[in-house]
């Protein structure tokens, strides 16, 4: 038995507890009401955080409200880590800095499918200051840990990493820093919210896998034809939980269902185990008097 199940239903950030960062929002120009846009002509619409693309010519028509003129095709670079999309990304040069305000006390920070060395979380306090720093590395590891690999073979880094210890602070600013060198940096998701931990430990027997919804067919000379697309993690937990936990753990799944959320099977060991999205079923065995067994299956988002 390893580690405690975790669940953390998220914080939605919005333009109010987004304090500053440092990406910027200027994918493409700004749309404007006096501008003949043609087809193909792509603009960013400040007030909605997302990009779309002219799919017919046209003037002073609204993207935001004309789906069929205008096709939304993705959040604003800046808004990639709250748009609960893993696989888009937010992107800039060496690092990128985000501070947020939840409005309210939370004690963890996800980030997922991340391309960086490093990630540092600070919390400060508007009357007792800097209460929480701590700096994590995405770890490279090896598959064999052998000399040849150690300097021939490609290094896979972690790409997730959660910080399951902040205080408890109801009025504090959250500031995340996630820094790359002078490498591309790259986040999916950004994450806050209250962990809850349920059950003893996780069990024994996990399975972790993906989804792929890349399209693979035969055209008709018999060859191979592949499209290559997104895909989701999945997993599937057997915790062992306590009796007074059965009725914690059903109100808890049934507040979030259809909603994102971030499932921690472990935070130490299996980084395929930090999946942010939602889940596909669940359900608990009263096995013994004390003692019950509950399953979950869960899918990231793509």
């Amino acid at each position: 038995m390893a580690e405690p199940f975790i669940v953390v239903p998220p914080v939605i950030i919005d333009d109010v507890k987004l304090l500053t960062t440092d990406v910027p929002e200027n994918d493409y120009p700004d749309w404007s009401n006096v501008t003949n846009y043609v087809k193909g002509d792509r603009v960013t619409l400040p007030s909605a955080h997302k990009n779309y693309e002219a799919a017919s010519a046209n003037t002073n028509k609204n993207p935001a409200t004309n789906k069929t003129i205008w096709i939304e095709i993705g959040a604003t670079n800046r808004w990639k880590v709250f748009d609960d999309r893993t696989l888009s990304q937010t992107e800039q040069v060496g690092s990128m800095s985000y501070t947020i305000l939840p409005g309210k006390v939370i004690n963890t920070v996800g980030l997922i499918n991340c391309h960086a060395k490093t990630a540092r979380v600070r919390v400060t306090d508007p009357i007792d200051g800097l209460v929480y720093d701590k700096t994590k590395k995405f770890i490279g590891k090896l598959s064999k840990g052998d000399w040849y690999e150690y300097f021939f073979e490609e290094i896979i880094r972690e790409t997730d990493k959660v910080f399951l210890d902040l205080p408890a602070y109801g009025s504090a600013q959250v500031q995340i820093d996630i820094e790359n060198a002078l490498n591309m940096c790259r986040c999916g998701v950004i994450t806050v919210g209250f962990k809850r931990t349920i059950g003893i430990g996780v069990n024994h027997g996990a399975d972790i896998g993906i989804q792929d919804y890349s399209r693979r067919e035969i055209n008709d000379f018999g060859d191979p034809e592949f499209v290559k697309r997104g895909y989701s993690k999945t997993a599937s937990f057997n915790v062992t939980i306590r009796d007074y936990e059965v009725d914690v753990a059903q109100r808890l799944f049934a507040s979030i269902r259809a909603t994102p959320a971030l499932f921690i099977g472990s935070s130490t060991i299996y980084n395929s185990m930090i999946i942010y999205g939602w889940y596909r079923d669940y359900g608990s065995t009263i096995t013994y008097r004390y003692i019950s067994e509950m399953t979950v299956e869960v899918e990231s988002l793509v």
